[in-house]
């Protein structure tokens, strides 16, 4: 497991790093041949207090626009607006199209993930797709079994459901998404902000 170093914080608490030290860290990222493609790395948005994050597999290759409209739909489910969560992804540069990322870019990934989830240090977060439910919940199982249940993982809890693309061109998925977060819904209100 890679670590990504943040200057001048040797053993980063909780909400301690600001999302702009770490975006300024990683900011014309090296650390595995998908920059290659891309300038910078594609960092997450939203609400830097956020109790919910929304962590996504990969960056849109294309279709940014029609993704978020999306994520804003289902997450109107929980009562939420766009304005009170964090999105980001797993892997931060767009992978070529056709293939899935690879083991170990997934691990240099992972350490700027790990900072920006301490950062923000939400109390629970959507994995949307399997590789985001895979890395979560340390598990080779797919996302189907996992999809709508939560699962306690250190401070977080973790809601699994299906990755956006699928959501988006399947109605049976966006019907089942829809239903999770009206789970998620229902657990913010019976946990509120204490």
């Amino acid at each position: 497991m890679k670590n990504l170093t943040i200057p001048n914080h040797p053993e980063p608490q909780p909400k301690e790093i600001t999302l702009d030290e770490i975006f300024g860290v990683v900011d014309g990222c090296r650390r595995c041949p998908l920059c290659q493609s891309h300038i910078n790395p594609e960092m997450g948005i939203g609400n830097e207090d956020a109790r919910v994050l929304v962590l996504t597999d990969t960056p849109a290759n294309q279709d940014y626009a029609r993704r978020m409209s999306t994520i804003s739909e289902l997450i109107a489910h929980a009562g939420l607006a766009l304005d009170d969560v964090y999105v980001t992804s797993l892997i931060k540069c767009p992978v070529p199209p056709g293939r899935q990322p690879l083991a170990y870019e997934i691990d240099e990934c992972s350490a700027i993930l790990r900072e920006e989830i301490r950062s923000v240090w939400p109390e629970i977060i959507i994995a949307m797709g399997g590789m985001a439910t895979q890395f979560l919940l340390h598990t080779d199982v797919g996302v189907n079994p996992l999809e709508g249940r939560m699962y306690r993982r250190g401070h977080f809890q973790v809601l699994p459901t299906y990755h956006i693309e699928q959501i988006m061109r399947d109605s049976l998925s966006l019907h089942s998404a829809q239903e999770t977060m009206n789970k998620l819904g229902d657990w913010l209100k019976n946990n509120p902000v204490q």
